[in-house]
């Protein structure tokens, strides 16, 4: 007979392999250990996290299922396949698993702010808000949660909201530099003349481009430039920034879409 501690062996180890990033190994020690237990649910969560990061989301997709057949209470297959259809830009589906693995579990802050921005994704920030309220209530040190409520407000017009969570954010997490980057983005763009200010907002889309420089921290650093009336450096960053800009990733954190319309104004000047 096979020893069944032995599957526990094989997980571990591939959890081991997942975490320094080798998925292949990872894959073929979680595909051992069900070879001995092949109704373990958890071994297919993990194996579909493997998948997952390695880009492969249809494999992701079918082994949650598998897991979720096995055991359908279990909150973070639901979780795993709801991500899953997140960078596949599967917005619905993706808010449906999220709202199971609420019902299974209704105190993950966490869930409810990943359904909270997909909510923005598919533009129904009001329905973005409350989930991200619902987050804040049950973690409010958490700067992520006021950044992406933040966003919500902001789309929905609610300026001084938006740079009140914005700045809630900072201080709750000064390394972050989605809450810089956003703030900086709404005083560089904000139709409303009261709320824009482009030297507050060069200054942090400066800080945004120190913690994090990538495409759509340069793309916010160039609006904060034009707002200054400063065209030539607007064009020379919109121009790195469109140079990074890869479509692959460009519909994952937030939605940039306005962004980069602006930035063909500023190569248009």
């Amino acid at each position: 007979e096979i020893n069944p501690d032995l599957a526990g062996a094989y997980i571990g180890r591939g959890n081991c392999y997942r975490h320094k990033g080798n998925f292949d190994q990872a894959v073929k020690e979680y595909r051992k250990a069900l070879d001995i237990r092949p109704d373990h649910a958890w071994t297919y969560v993990n194996l579909g996290s493997a998948w997952l990061r390695s880009g492969d989301f249809d494999q992701a997709i079918n082994h949650y299922t598998k897991a979720l057949e096995i055991d359908p209470t279990l909150s973070e297959a639901y979780m795993g396949r709801a991500s899953t259809y997140r960078y596949k830009g599967d917005y619905e589906r993706s808010i449906a698993d999220y709202t199971k693995a609420i019902r299974i579990d209704s105190k993950n802050a966490f869930v409810y702010w990943l359904r909270g921005v997909n909510q923005s994704k598919i533009k129904k920030y009001d329905n973005a808000i409350a989930d991200h309220n619902r987050a804040i209530e049950l973690k409010p040190e958490d700067a992520r949660f006021y950044c992406s409520r933040g966003y919500a407000y902001m789309k929905t017009e609610k300026y001084d909201r938006a740079i009140a969570d914005f700045i809630k954010a900072q201080n709750l997490n000064p390394e972050y530099f989605l809450a810089y980057n956003n703030h900086a983005w709404l005083l560089a763009t904000c139709p409303e003349d009261e709320f824009r200010n482009g030297s507050k907002a060069l200054k942090l889309a400066q800080k945004s481009v120190e913690l994090n420089s990538n495409w759509y921290t340069l793309g916010t650093l160039a609006a904060a430039y034009a707002e200054m009336g400063e065209f030539k450096p607007a064009v020379k960053y919109q121009k790195k920034s469109l140079s990074l800009l890869d479509a692959k990733n460009s519909k994952r954190l937030i939605d940039k879409d306005e962004e980069i319309e602006t930035s063909k104004k500023y190569l248009n000047h």
